[in-house]
């Protein structure tokens, strides 16, 4: 075993070349390697079962505000499952809570495969589905987020961050192209136990772990009032306030488009094959990738928070194109653009909050990121879902693209914090 994989994530703080020229320093760390391991086969679980999903719903009901439900109840699981993970992942070991979560995930998604193997699902099971595993992800989120910092050091965690990012990108790829060849040749029940199988693997790699002790909140408060001072303290910090309100209106309105992709291909592209919705995805997980490697060889830079604002706004712009076409081959590339822009959201909200928050609340403060950025988002599904169905998808994309431009102008101009990030 190399010095490398047996050094501290201390130790890797204190020596060795600067970030900029440490492209892969994270992947140094072997229990870094190893998460990072189950990340990829969780990811690739993940995007593969989000096109068996989306054409599930979108077969049983043919409706864009069934999208919106579906994902609705997952943002609520994800909203009450969120504040407890991260209460958890300040109090206790993160390794098994990720452990326990992952077993429940790995329970539902088996439970929903052999429904619809059996012919038998219906659309309530799939809001069951979806609060049960929104609840748990949510849970899981936190500590697995939490770990990195633990695995890594503060100097390597930017690059781990965008490693990260990467892979969820890589998946983004191949994830929907598996997921449409399968629903095409063994049934839409193929991505669900493909999703299964990814939580088997993650569970192998974080039981090899050896993960270094964390730090533990000073004051052994009332699990609901550790909450609340979770809470306080991101109020209380201007800078953690700015952050996850950056992250509240990119996920409320600058991702609710994905979720409404399978009723774009139907009836804004006229197309009846799940693999138009697999290209269409795969084509966000390129320009994702893209937008994650440029992060990632950009290394330790200045002015993070200018590159932060000018991703969001161009995915504001991005909608505005989106929603203004029917055209296949061009809406590819804007998908494309629109996955760079959402990567490079992604990964420069989470390391500028992970370099600014103290670590006794680390848990807290990611799980509040968590639940305003992700929890929240398919509450902006099921708002642009019942919109559209009562107007029409493409202005209601391009209403979101307008809102979201419109919202970044108003926190650059009340704050000139965000710039000198």
């Amino acid at each position: 075993m190399s010095k490398q994989d047996t050094e501290s994530p201390a130790g890797a703080d204190a020596a060795g070349p600067p970030p900029r020229t440490r492209i892969y320093a994270a992947l140094a760390h072997r229990d870094f390697r190893l998460l990072m391991a189950g990340n990829v086969a969780t990811q690739l679980g993940q995007w593969t079962q989000q096109v068996g999903k989306g054409w599930l719903v979108y077969t049983l009901t043919e409706s864009t505000l069934q999208l919106g439900l579906v994902s609705f109840f997952m943002g609520v699981g994800m909203f009450m499952g969120a504040p407890v993970g991260g209460a958890l992942a300040d109090r206790f070991n993160r390794r098994r809570v990720i452990l326990v979560s992952q077993v429940g995930l790995m329970v539902i998604a088996l439970i929903l495969a052999f429904l619809v193997l059996s012919d038998t699902v219906k659309i309530w099971h799939l809001y069951l589905g979806a609060l049960a595993s929104g609840t748990c992800f949510a849970t899981n989120g936190p500590s697995r987020q939490s770990l990195v910092h633990d695995l890594v050091g503060k100097r390597d965690l930017p690059n781990a961050i965008a490693l990260n990012t990467v892979s969820m990108n890589s998946m983004r790829v191949i994830g929907p192209t598996i997921g449409g060849v399968l629903v095409g040749t063994v049934g839409i029940e193929g991505t669900f136990f493909v999703q299964a199988a990814g939580y088997v693997v993650a569970m192998a790699m974080v039981l090899m772990m050896r993960t270094p002790p964390q730090p533990q909140i000073n004051e052994r408060l009332p699990f609901l009032q550790s909450m609340v001072e979770g809470a306080k303290y991101a109020r209380r910090d201007n800078t953690i306030a700015l952050l996850l309100l950056i992250g509240f209106v990119s996920g409320f309105l600058g991702m609710a488009y994905m979720q409404l992709l399978p009723a774009y291909v139907g009836n804004v592209l006229n197309q009846d094959k799940g693999s138009v919705l697999a290209y269409l995805m795969a084509a966000g997980g390129a320009g994702g990738l893209v937008g994650a490697l440029i992060v990632t060889f950009l290394g330790e830079f200045r002015w993070k928070g200018r590159l932060l604002v000018a991703a969001v706004t161009t995915t504001g712009l991005l909608l505005l194109l989106l929603g203004g076409t029917s055209s296949f081959a061009f809406s590819i590339p804007v998908l494309a653009a629109l996955g760079a822009a959402g990567a490079i959201t992604l990964t420069l909200t989470n390391t500028l909050l992970q370099v600014n928050v103290a670590d006794q609340f680390r848990g807290r403060v990611m799980s509040l990121y968590f639940m305003l950025s992700f929890s929240l988002q398919p509450l902006g599904v099921l708002v642009s879902g019942a919109v559209a169905e009562s107007v029409d998808l493409q202005p209601t994309i391009m209403a979101l693209g307008a809102t979201l431009v419109a919202a970044m102008l108003l926190i650059v101009i009340s704050s000139a914090r965000i710039r000198r990030l």
